[in-house]
């Protein structure tokens, strides 16, 4: 004969899920339980005060170590100034007083009062329709203490014409000049080729140095030194006569 097996059915009702919810819900309890703890742990206000306790008695030796080595500074510094002589006060005053002495003698003109330097008014006469007579040339050279050739120089240059000394030292130009013409072409003059840009003064002196040939404007009072720009050619108007001399040369 043959051996039938039955199949073993069980229902919902025969499956007891009781003791399976029960162990996790201990487990989870477990797990709460210990977060609460840590979180007491975390959150003691007595850790607190006792951290609290500790930082302020760290401050407390931090300051007594201060204070310490402040007592022990100014003990050294009470018995350096015990072995040294007493040093002397000085006055506000007083130390003004010493600065300028020694500007004075080192710079005599920049500390004095300032000369004040005052050239004459050019003296320019009409000598007929196309020359004009700059009669005290010389004389403001000389006052300017520059060379008459450089101040020849910047004059034709500025001008755009030509001129030379007679033998009065007048410069005759060739045009129809004005006083205020000249007086114009002074003021640039000085400002470019006289006038210290320092201390404003007018108490220079023009060098020319031989290594670079450049010229150079070095002031008397202060000693300031500062090169100052060749006179270059400008342009010149031939005039009527000239192209008459010049046809008249190539015949």
């Amino acid at each position: 004969g043959f051996l039938v097996c039955t199949p073993l059915t069980m229902s919902d009702e025969d499956i007891d899920f009781s003791t399976m919810k029960k162990a996790k819900k201990e487990k989870k309890d477990k797990k709460e339980k210990k977060e609460k703890k840590e979180k007491e742990e975390r959150e003691d206000p007595e850790d607190e005060e006792e951290d609290e306790d500790e930082a302020a008695f760290l401050a407390s030796l931090q300051k007594k170590k201060k204070k310490k080595d402040k007592k022990a500074t100014e003990a050294a510094e009470e018995e350096a100034n015990e072995d040294m002589p007493d040093a002397p006060t000085y006055t506000y005053d007083f130390l003004l007083e010493r600065v300028f002495n020694t500007l004075r003698a080192a710079n005599p003109g920049a500390t004095g009062p300032k000369k004040k330097y005052t050239l004459k008014p050019p003296n320019v006469v009409r000598d007929g329709s196309k020359k004009c007579n700059f009669t005290n040339f010389t004389q403001i050279c000389n006052q300017m203490n520059r060379p008459h050739e450089h101040v020849l120089a910047f004059t034709q240059t500025e001008l755009g014409t030509t001129g030379n000394l007679d033998g009065n030292d007048c410069l005759i130009l060739r045009g129809r000049f004005t006083a205020k013409h000249i007086e114009g072409l002074l003021r640039k003059y000085i400002a470019e080729y006289v006038q210290c840009s320092m201390c404003y003064t007018l108490d220079t002196k023009l060098e020319k140095e031989s290594s670079t040939r450049l010229w150079s404007v070095t002031c008397n009072a202060c000693k300031a030194s500062r090169t100052v720009q060749a006179i270059s050619s400008g342009f010149a108007a031939t005039m009527r006569g000239d192209r008459k001399k010049a046809r008249n040369a190539v015949k």
